[in-house]
């Protein structure tokens, strides 16, 4: 059995630590983080070397550090009980890189591939998110002899409805549409299904990000972890707790696997 739990962090520094140790009450095998910075890349690769895992972020394979500012602050890392190493980032085709990291983990039943990814928000970032979401989806739209596991913060869906309809944010764009959907719901024809969905159907209804504005809250499902049926998954939910006690505005997301 093996456990991954995919999280945004939100950047924070001061609750750090917090995040650290609540990661490592549930001993992931392997960690996908999201929003992480320069600044707090040291720290969490002191928390978690410290732990014993292997890190590897965007950051450290980024060919043009200076670029990396603004919008573009925020890396994803990805750490691992077992040895892992990176692949190389341009085997996607995308505008912003460091939303990306895919590594190869060296588990005890064999390689696994593992992309950790961060779709940049619609609303601030425009057609950077369809081009990402585009490029994911032409990297991964294919057959693999590796079992594959893709998690992450993708900004999508809007909504999910009880009747298995996924509504995308782009849903008056044909291209936006499109392509969201065919990272979403589209790779399950790649062996790349949503193991939330897999396990609870669409008649559970739950969100992994919450915002508070003006006194009115927004919730949306945007934290998914997609994988390959081979790997047997035995458990997929969210770790509602640690965005509770104010850690993150988005809750970690665990899948458990036993494969055979």
């Amino acid at each position: 059995m093996f456990n991954l739990i995919s999280w945004n962090v939100a950047g924070r520094v001061k609750k750090l630590p917090m995040q650290a140790n609540g990661l490592a009450e549930h001993e992931p095998h392997v960690i996908a983080l999201q929003e992480v910075t320069a600044t707090t890349i040291p720290l969490w690769r002191s928390e978690l070397e410290a732990r014993e895992y292997q890190i590897i972020t965007s950051f450290d394979l980024a060919s043009d550090r200076e670029s990396l500012v603004g919008g573009r602050k925020y890396c994803v890392l990805t750490a691992s009980r077992w040895p892992m190493e990176a692949l190389p980032p341009t085997d996607f085709d995308l505008p912003w890189p460091e939303r990306v990291l895919s590594v190869i983990v060296h588990s005890p039943w064999g390689e696994i591939e593992c992309h950790n990814v961060h779709l940049p928000a619609g609303v601030s970032h425009g057609w950077i998110k369809v081009e990402t979401f585009e490029g994911i989806y032409g990297r991964l739209a294919g057959e693999s002899k590796l079992p594959r596991i893709l998690c992450g913060d993708f900004n999508s869906p809007r909504a999910e409805r009880t009747d298995g309809v996924t509504v995308p944010f782009g849903d008056h764009k044909e291209r936006w549409s499109s392509a969201e959907l065919s990272v979403i719901t589209g790779l399950a024809e790649y062996d790349l299904g949503d193991v939330y969905r897999h396990l609870h159907g669409f008649g559970k209804q739950d969100v992994s990000w919450v915002m508070w504005r003006l006194g009115k809250q927004y919730s949306r499902r945007f934290d998914h972890v997609f994988a390959s049926q081979r790997l047997n998954l035995k458990s997929c939910g969210y770790l509602h707790s640690l965005r509770e006690q104010g850690f993150s505005d988005h809750s970690p997301i665990e899948a458990c696997f036993a494969p055979g």
